[in-house]
């Protein structure tokens, strides 16, 4: 896949993200993981099926790996900086970046609530 075509999966991924955020009521604790948020939750479920229906496979830190026998790998942390986000403070992102066997191909930090 094209390094322009992943920045722009990228970038729909995260507007994509961004307008569930916008909709979020609970920003608490979520009953995954330690340290999980609900904003971690719905971000993951925005961002995983997107990356896998063009064909990439997915290791998420809020959910783990899917399909990694595919070519080529996204690394996503669907909001970087959890407990930020559920203090409301203006310092979390989206992290995403894609790899094959050579490296990276592509990668994209967003600022959700500095854009």
């Amino acid at each position: 896949m094209d390094p322009r075509r992943l920045i722009d999966l990228f970038s729909n991924i995260t507007t994509a993200i961004r307008g569930e955020l916008n909709q979020l009521l609970d920003w608490g604790p979520a009953s995954g993981h330690p340290g999980q948020y609900q904003h971690d939750v719905v971000a993951d479920k925005v961002a995983v099926p997107m990356l896998l229906n063009e064909g990439l496979g997915v290791v998420s830190e809020e959910s783990g790996q899917h399909s990694i026998d595919r070519k080529i790998i996204a690394v996503i942390d669907p909001i970087d900086g959890s407990t930020n986000a559920s203090m409301q403070l203006p310092w979390y992102a989206t992290s995403l970046a894609a790899v094959d066997s050579y490296g990276l191909l592509a990668s994209m930090v967003v600022n959700h609530p500095l854009g």
